[in-house]
């Protein structure tokens, strides 16, 4: 009877995979561009932000804060629960300037923070800072030769192309909210803020959509195997 265990263990992955939204957002065609993507399970918001500026010129193409709101109606305020990211070093290696991996999985050192119901994420005025500022991709040859001096002094080590931000937000699952706007800043210093567009917008998520069927379909399967046997 290892038909019903089964059937159990699929309900049990359709339960767990499920998500309340997912939404991606990107910045509209720009000399600096990046990517955030926001999941919500339950109270719980995963952020993936990602700098997609390729062979970065200074640290004002460094990615260094992310804001956004929900919409109508939705929490205005959040804790930080958790981060992570891999770091990366610039130096120069004869002719070239090169990246060098360092740890994996460190704290991102960022902070979260909340104001007139915008709450934004920021390695500015953290005591990380300067440092841990998300790099983007390499250019050709895979080397970060239009990189400037403020790229190799004491902004290093970055955070290897993209972080990941674990926030509790009290009240978001009872709220049907989604997120309404994203809005993406470069530099250590002086404010550069690219307005970001929405990308996707998905409720559920389509791989909790996929679960359940194969949950419903192991169900019916089930019962049919039960009605057979007592035939």
């Amino acid at each position: 009877m290892a038909l019903p265990a089964l059937c159990g263990s699929a309900v049990m992955i359709g339960a767990s995979a499920k998500a309340d939204f997912v939404s991606t957002w990107d910045t509209v065609a720009n000399v600096r561009s990046a990517k955030a993507e926001f999941q919500a399970v339950g109270d719980t918001l995963t952020i993936t932000l990602t700098n997609l500026t390729a062979n970065p010129g200074s640290a004002a193409d460094l990615l260094t804060r992310l804001q956004f709101q929900f919409t109508s109606g939705g929490p205005t305020t959040g804790s930080l629960t958790s981060s992570s990211g891999d770091e990366v070093s610039l130096a120069k290696v004869g002719g070239n300037t090169v990246a060098t991996p360092g740890s994996s999985g460190v704290a991102t050192g960022w902070n979260l923070s909340s104001s007139s119901g915008v709450l934004q994420l920021s390695m500015v005025g953290a005591p990380i800072a300067p440092k841990h500022g998300i790099l983007g991709p390499a250019g050709s040859g895979g080397y970060y030769n239009n990189a400037n001096p403020s790229l190799l002094g004491n902004h290093n080590p970055f955070l290897n192309g993209s972080a990941t931000f674990v926030l509790n937000i009290n009240g978001l699952a009872n709220s049907g909210a989604t997120i309404s706007s994203a809005t993406f800043i470069f530099n250590t210093e002086a404010n550069i803020s690219v307005d970001g567009k929405p990308g996707s917008n998905v409720i559920p998520e389509p791989s909790s959509v996929l679960m359940g069927g194969m949950a419903l379909a192991a169900l019916v399967g089930f019962s049919r195997f039960r009605r057979g046997r007592s035939a």
